[in-house]
């Protein structure tokens, strides 16, 4: 029988390399997994989504989550021949949690990883210890491993993979993005460009250590756009030029970059 499964199963799924997964871990408000590829490309380089399914009325967060909230976490070194891991973050919202403004997900959303393989050659086995916040009333952290073995040929991506990055930012340009930094002591200006016909927009930050932001405003003055982000504290003696990683979003479309602090 084996000899007519394996031509079978070949024929039924052109097109596409198998993808590897975890099982699915459950927790309070939603359930986890991994999917990767099932094999590293010829520069190391795998490609995987952290999948989580929140049940409705859960949160999780963002890379920076604001004013409360625990930013996702993905830890490789148990795993074998695996040197790192990076993950990745589409456009994320505001939420208020009591008194609090956080940043992150309301709906099921899949986190893009990429690891990084010491050798394509050798056998791979992920462990991947993973701390996320799960909110309803009251925040959650959860723990997990989850646990692939690729053992597969690198091909075209699995869909679910190919599908999180796809929905990543794109890089800031001159025709999206933030267009340099002023410092006014209580505030920062953020001069703005956003895509012709764009209604509104949202500007998110990862806070450099020893800062602390209120929410960022949009404002408009002689058709000019700037987000004001108020200072509420800042480090004593901060170095000139400060990275501000952001996240810009307008309408359905969203970019990355990074400007600097005067």
């Amino acid at each position: 029988m084996k000899r007519f499964i394996l031509p079978f199963a070949i024929v039924a799924m052109p097109g596409f390399s198998q993808a590897a997964s975890s099982d699915w871990f459950e927790t309070n408000g939603a359930r986890l997994r991994l999917v990767t590829a099932d094999a590293a490309g010829a520069d190391g380089l795998m490609r995987g989504v952290l999948q989580i399914a929140l049940e409705p009325g859960w949160k999780t967060y963002w890379k920076d989550p604001g004013s409360a909230g625990i930013a996702p976490l993905v830890d490789v070194s148990a795993s074998m021949n695996v040197r790192s891991v990076a993950l990745s973050f589409p456009a994320p919202v505001r939420f208020q949690e009591g008194d609090e403004v956080s940043i992150g997900y309301v709906q099921p959303v899949a986190l893009p990883v990429t690891f990084q393989v010491d050798d394509p050659e050798k056998f791979t086995a992920i462990d991947a210890d993973v701390l996320l916040g799960i909110c309803k009333e009251i925040c959650v952290p959860v723990q997990a491993r989850l646990s692939v073995t690729p053992g597969g040929v690198a091909g075209e991506a699995d869909p679910a993979i190919a599908e999180g990055f796809s929905r990543l930012p794109s890089a800031a340009s001159a025709g999206f993005g933030l267009n340099g930094i002023r410092d006014e002591g209580s505030s920062l200006l953020a001069d703005a460009v956003l895509p012709n016909g764009a209604s509104g927009g949202d500007l998110f930050i990862v806070t450099p250590k020893g800062w602390a932001f209120g929410v960022p405003v949009l404002e408009t003055t002689g058709g000019q756009r700037a987000f004001r982000i108020p200072v509420l504290s800042r480090p004593e003696g901060a170095a000139s030029e400060t990275a501000l990683d952001y996240t810009l979003v307008a309408d359905d479309k969203s970019v990355e970059g990074r400007s600097l602090i005067p």
